[in-house]
């Protein structure tokens, strides 16, 4: 006989497990690897990156295609140097830079790293992708968390430090899907 037992999962699992999780931490790994060519495709696959661009994946792969045929590594002007003579691709490369620079490994405060994340999310627009998605929902909130409960933290972290405490608080933070 079948019990039809309804279950409802309380505990979660690790929101760093999450497709959206995953995503945003990938953007980390673009900048903290200077554009990584498998960390870079990685992250240019990942769904919640200008998700309304039209031929996306028509674009991505043909940056992939550019860059194992000029055998690029990784770095952003070998990966510029690959796709000089594909327009589309290297506005999209630009861009991907632009805001990756603006994570310089200077030391920050907790408040200004909120910030210049909150300004990559839109600038790739995945804020909405993110909001669109229960898990991306989640992590635009820890993030808002971060912001309210470290507004008058006026210690200076470097990169690695912001990303390690961004790694942490998605580590230890439970996402639980809704029903």
């Amino acid at each position: 006989a079948l019990a039809q037992v309804f279950v409802a999962d309380e505990t979660g699992w690790k929101l760093s497990t999450t497709r959206a999780a995953a995503a945003f931490a990938a953007w980390l790994d673009v900048v903290i690897t200077r554009a990584e060519t498998a960390v870079l495709l990685d992250f240019l696959k990942s769904p919640y990156l200008l998700a309304e661009l039209e031929n996306k994946s028509a674009q991505v792969m043909a940056i992939e295609l550019a860059l194992r045929s000029a055998n690029v590594s990784g770095g952003w002007n070998a990966a510029a140097a690959a796709l000089q003579n594909m327009p589309l691709e290297s506005a999209l490369l630009s861009q991907l830079k632009e805001v990756a620079d603006r994570f310089s490994s200077k030391a920050k405060s907790l408040e200004e790293w909120i910030t210049i994340t909150q300004e990559a999310l839109d600038a790739l627009h995945m804020r909405i992708p993110l909001q669109q998605d229960a898990a991306g929902e989640q992590v635009l909130q820890l993030l808002e968390n971060v912001q309210q409960n470290c507004v008058d933290l006026d210690h200076s972290f470097s990169f690695a430090e912001w990303r390690a405490f961004v790694n942490l608080q998605l580590e230890s933070t439970s996402f639980i899907a809704p029903v």
